[in-house]
């Protein structure tokens, strides 16, 4: 029930480490309505073309002139209204190939037409577009929700502060936990470890003014440091210029 699925949702919510399975479970029970009126859409399409392909093929079934063999083939595909909503979709969703072969040789040669018409329109426009607006809403769904922004947020912080220690261990040259200015520039100087940086939203091109942005007057940076002057510079006002004429 809605509110079994309800309850699993919200154990989902409290397990840190299951976070890809909370939000397939949200954005499922956001995306609810869509999915309902997806359904709906597709079922009233495919009773009308359902209903209309009866009535087309119940003559060459009701003609005795017709094999027995083939007006038992086709009343089996679309002899009742159930049968032919179900043929449906078959051609929609399943394997449309023999449906097509057996109104061909069967009945005539330009209800392969009809297949490939309904296969292109319904099979895949109609379907797409249905795909299109489920994922839409799920993924509007998967960004406004607040846990999973936080939970975003939180593993953010966490992949910066494990690339700001990298950084912290390479530039360390003697190896005293502290950062002094030197050795700072002497990596920054590096055209790749300039590219790196500049990946983390982080103006290297000064090097100097970038260690005295970090540094809090002492002329020595630990790690601690590192990653929270690094977080600040990577904020609003990240641009280094700019903090210097602050």
């Amino acid at each position: 029930s809605f509110s079994t699925f309800a309850r699993l949702v919200r154990l989902v919510r409290k397990i840190q480490g299951f976070d890809a399975l909370f939000i397939m479970t949200t954005s499922l029970k956001g995306s609810m309505s869509v999915l309902v009126w997806a359904f709906i859409l597709l079922l009233c399409v495919q009773l009308m073309l359902a209903f209309v392909l009866n009535q087309f093929l119940m003559p060459f079934v009701e003609d005795v002139s017709n094999p027995m063999e083939m007006r038992h083939e086709i009343f089996e595909y679309f002899g009742t209204t159930s049968r032919a909503m179900l043929t449906m979709f078959e051609l929609t969703l399943g394997n449309w190939i023999p449906v097509a072969r057996v109104l061909q040789e069967n009945v005539s040669e330009f209800w392969v037409l009809v297949s490939i018409s309904h296969k292109l329109t319904v099979g895949f426009a109609v379907l797409g577009v249905i795909n299109g607006v489920f994922m839409q809403e799920t993924f509007k769904v998967a960004q406004s929700d607040d846990t999973i922004m936080m939970r975003q947020k939180a593993r953010d912080r966490k992949l910066h502060t494990q690339k700001m220690k990298d950084f912290f261990e390479a530039a360390d040259s003697t190896g005293d936990n502290l950062l002094r200015k030197p050795e700072f520039v002497s990596l920054c100087s590096d055209p790749e470890v300039k590219l790196w940086l500049a990946a983390q939203d982080v103006d290297a091109s000064d090097p100097e003014k970038l260690f005295d942005m970090l540094d809090d007057g002492t002329g020595e940076i630990d790690p601690e440091q590192l990653v929270k002057g690094v977080a600040r510079l990577k904020g609003a006002a990240k641009n280094i210029d700019l903090r210097a004429l602050q």
